[in-house]
């Protein structure tokens, strides 16, 4: 039983025609079904963007409000300290000398350990 070339090539060919449709076919499907899980990606990831460029403008507007509010804290407490001095002047350079005398010390120790 010889088999014609020209009949096994011309089936060869028809067999990988059909294939190359199927497969085609096969491509589009899969396509077409992937195209809404692609679109419900897309439309997350804008709700994505969306939540987070919210949260940043929130999160910067509470950092500007603080700061605003430190600020206001500080003009305070400088306000106090300024009260405090011109009621209690004394008071006030004896801190000053206190304080001083602490940090003195404290670098002097600093300076005399690094000599050792």
């Amino acid at each position: 039983m010889a088999s014609n070339p020209s009949r096994v090539a011309a089936s060869i060919s028809g067999h990988a025609d059909a294939l190359r449709e199927r497969s085609h076919q096969r491509i589009e499907r899969a396509a077409r079904r992937a195209l809404p899980l692609v679109e419900q990606v897309a439309q997350r990831a804008h709700e994505v963007v969306e939540t987070v460029g919210i949260a940043g403008s929130d999160a910067s507007e509470s950092v500007l409000h603080g700061t605003t509010r430190l600020q206001g804290a500080g003009a305070r407490l400088a306000d106090r300290c300024r009260v405090a001095v011109n009621e209690h002047p004394l008071l006030a350079v004896m801190l000053a000398v206190t304080g001083g005398a602490v940090a003195y010390r404290s670098l002097a120790g600093r300076h005399s350990s690094r000599d050792d």
